[in-house]
């Protein structure tokens, strides 16, 4: 994720499943703008979920995302 527009380095990634639950959050900081970060499904069922950024407490953007096997 390009991160270069916000002054916060630092956030949260969060996943949650089609019911608004969250299953995952895990701290990140970008450097040099941006975001790359591992997320580790293996414990999540098949399924969609929401992959959302947080910067300051306020979402900077969201993508769906499927775990398959």
């Amino acid at each position: 994720a390009d991160l270069s527009r916000y002054k916060s380095k630092s956030g949260t990634i969060e996943l949650s499943n089609i019911f608004g639950q969250r299953v995952y959050k895990q701290p990140f900081y970008a450097t040099g703008g941006q975001l790359k970060a591992v997320v580790d499904v293996n414990e999540l069922p098949v399924g969609n979920y929401l992959l959302s950024v947080f910067l300051d407490g306020n979402k900077a953007g969201s993508k769906r995302v499927m775990v398959a096997r």
